[in-house]
C-alpha cells in the first residue's frame, strides 16, 4: 500500500490557516526577514492523577482487626485415643493433667559410684644426674655435676591456671640430710619450656636451696592446659658426702591462680660412690 502511495499519490494532505492569506513562496524579492504566519497551538490537559489506598502507619497496622475464618477447619482422623482427649470443645484439646509415670527399678543409676571433687593437676617429678638422665639415683662425686629436674604433666588440667611451682631442698640442715653444704653453681636452666624461668634461692629461715618456676607471661599465670614439661637443669653442683645410700626429702608446693595446691613430696637419692 505504502509502494503504491508512493509511486503514483492519490491522497493528499493539505493545511490552511484560515485566518491569513496564503503566503507566496520566499523569494530575494520580499523583504528580510520574511514575516511568517502565527499558529497557536493549544495546551493539552493535565492527565488524571491515579488514586490509591493510603498507606497504613505503624501506628495504624496495630489497629487493624484480625482476620477471621469465615469457613470451619477441615476434619482429620485422630490419631491419639479419644479418651486422652477433653471431647467438649470444637477443636481437640489435650487435658493438662498427665498420667502418672512409674518406672519399673528403683535403684538408682549412681549407687555404687562414689562423688569426688576434681583436685589440683598432676605432675610427675623425679631428679635424675645429667650423665644419665634416666636414673634415679645419683652419684656423689667429688666434682661438680649437673641435675635434671624433670617435671612432667600426667592429668586434670581442667580450667586451672598455674602461677609457680617452689622445690625446697635441704642445704646445710643440722638435722636432716642435704644434697649440698653449699651452692655455688651458676644457676638453673629451663630446658624445653620457655613459658618459664627458674630461679634459684636460698632459704635462710629453712636452711634450704628454694628452686622457684615463675611464668613469663604478663599475665603471672600460665593455663595448665597448655603445659606439657616443666623440665629444667641446675648446674655445677657439689654433693654432699654420705658414707651409705641416702634420701633427701624435698617439698614441692604448686600455686594455683584459685589458691595453694597440698605439698608434695620429692625424693632424692644419693649414692656413695666405691
Amino acid at each position: 500500500m505504502m509502494a503504491y502511495q508512493l509511486n503514483d499519490p492519490y491522497w493528499q494532505l493539505k493545511i490552511e490557516d484560515p485566518e491569513h492569506a496564503a503566503v507566496a513562496p520566499f523569494t530575494l524579492s520580499h523583504t528580510f526577514p520574511p514575516k511568517f504566519p502565527v499558529i497557536t497551538l493549544e495546551r493539552p490537559s493535565p492527565p488524571t492523577a491515579l488514586e490509591s489506598a493510603p498507606h497504613l502507619t505503624f501506628e495504624d497496622r496495630s489497629s487493624v482487626p484480625p482476620l477471621k475464618l469465615t469457613g470451619t477447619l477441615p476434619r482429620f482422623k485422630r490419631l491419639i485415643p479419644a479418651e486422652i482427649y477433653n471431647t467438649t470443645e470444637d477443636l481437640p484439646v489435650l487435658l493438662s493433667t498427665p498420667s502418672k509415670i512409674e518406672f519399673h527399678s528403683t535403684k538408682s543409676p549412681t549407687d555404687g559410684f562414689v562423688f569426688t571433687a576434681a583436685g589440683p593437676p598432676e605432675f610427675k617429678y623425679r631428679v635424675a644426674p645429667a650423665s644419665s638422665t634416666k636414673s634415679t639415683v645419683i652419684p656423689m662425686l667429688p666434682d661438680e655435676q649437673d641435675l635434671i629436674f624433670s617435671i612432667v604433666y600426667q592429668s586434670s588440667a581442667f580450667d586451672y591456671e598455674l602461677s609457680s611451682v617452689t622445690i625446697t631442698i635441704p642445704m646445710s640442715h643440722p638435722t636432716k640430710p642435704s644434697l649440698t653444704k653449699a651452692y655455688r653453681g651458676s644457676g638453673a636452666t629451663m630446658l624445653s619450656n620457655l613459658r618459664f624461668y627458674v630461679r634459684a634461692l636460698y632459704s635462710t629461715e629453712n636452711n634450704a636451696l628454694q628452686l622457684v618456676i615463675l611464668p613469663r607471661s604478663t599475665r603471672k599465670a600460665v593455663r595448665v592446659s597448655d603445659v606439657r614439661d616443666m623440665s629444667f637443669m641446675l648446674s655445677r653442683v657439689l654433693m654432699q658426702g654420705y658414707k651409705k645410700v641416702t634420701s633427701i626429702e624435698a617439698v614441692v608446693q604448686e600455686v594455683y591462680t584459685s589458691g595453694e595446691a597440698e605439698p608434695k613430696t620429692l625424693w632424692i637419692t644419693l649414692n656413695p660412690v666405691s
